[in-house]
């Protein structure tokens, strides 16, 4: 039947309350777009298949044949990528193909007394399948299934989750909710798979100005744990700031050719504005095109040590091929 896969993993929606989290990756942004727009963006209708790889719903037929890159340079040796493809599959609509990675470097193994007796590597991988269906005039439903894999040293685990999400698609403005990471683990670091994914639902809005190539984006982040900060910062703030914690904005502006992106992340400025308060929380990033080929470039600011690079570029496989 036409889009299976799109309702076969419904039924992960029963995994959905999480009590101990493994898999924090999972939420990570890997995009240079996403990075710089706060740090999720789920709520953009367009060609980016950055966005339909977290929002499946958001898949459509103008991201066909198109891959995307990413690579991040983290602090010290951390860094994380990610590919993505889109594809038209004949009669069963758009797919989408993710893989992910984050590498945590090289730690050196010492015994007890300090001697030091080898080396190990410690990573964390995902790969994503999703597709969408167009279910009323204006709504998408789209879902992904994700298969998910950690090696800590000399102990790994493995998962299955999976995301729903709804999408109400206008001339100017988006409605999106998103189930993320419903799912389980089929073998846990301890044997014990009491440990579940990190489960979250986000309500995000768009809005394009009609006469200026300006758009802004809002996301409700954690809909589901109210009090999602630290036990010391839900102690400490009152209601009202618990609430805006929940926010992320973001801008976009420019045309194809160059756009100028900006965020503010509530969450992540209430968690480091001790550390380093002065622009903890805000993120920005370029977009260039290049004849056939987007190249994305952003930072966003966690420690005065520093801040991540985000680097993406992808890139339109059938308009290459056809322009030879």
């Amino acid at each position: 039947m036409r889009f299976t896969l799109t309702y076969f993993f419904v039924f992960f929606v029963f995994f959905a309350f999480p009590q101990n989290n493994i898999f924090d990756f999972a939420n990570l942004s890997f995009s240079s777009r996403s990075s710089s727009m706060g740090g999720d963006l789920i709520n953009i209708y367009d060609d980016d298949v950055n966005i339909a790889v977290v929002n499946p719903s958001c898949l459509n037929s103008n991201m066909n044949n198109k891959l995307s890159f990413s690579f991040i340079d983290y602090y010290t040796d951390i860094n994380y990528f990610s590919s993505v493809f889109v594809t038209d599959i004949n009669d069963f609509g758009s797919f989408c193909f993710g893989f992910f990675g984050v590498n945590y470097g090289d730690f050196i193994e010492s015994d007890e007394t300090g001697n030091v007796i080898g080396s190990f590597k410690a990573g964390e991988y995902m790969f994503t399948i999703g597709s969408s269906k167009k279910i009323l005039k204006k709504l998408y439903l789209g879902s992904n299934f994700k298969f998910l894999y950690s090696n800590l040293y000399n102990i790994s685990s493995t998962a299955v989750s999976s995301d729903l999400s709804f999408f109400y698609k206008s001339d100017l403005s988006n409605f999106t909710l998103l189930f993320r990471n419903m799912g389980a683990t089929i073998k846990s670091y301890n044997n014990n798979n009491n440990n579940n994914m990190p489960f979250k639902v986000q309500l995000g809005v768009s809005n394009k100005l009609k006469y200026l190539p300006l758009r802004f984006s809002f996301i409700y982040d954690n809909i589901q744990d109210f009090n999602h900060l630290n036990s010391e910062l839900n102690s400490e703030l009152n209601f009202l700031n618990k609430l805006f914690s929940h926010f992320i904005i973001g801008a976009e502006f420019g045309k194809d050719k160059f756009k100028i992106r900006g965020g503010y992340n509530v969450k992540r400025r209430y968690e480091l504005r001790y550390v380093y308060p002065g622009f903890s929380g805000f993120s920005w990033g370029l977009g260039l095109k290049i004849k056939d080929f987007e190249l994305d470039y952003s930072r966003s600011t966690y420690h005065v040590y520093g801040s991540p690079n985000y680097f993406t570029i992808s890139t339109n496989l059938s308009k290459i091929l056809k322009s030879k």
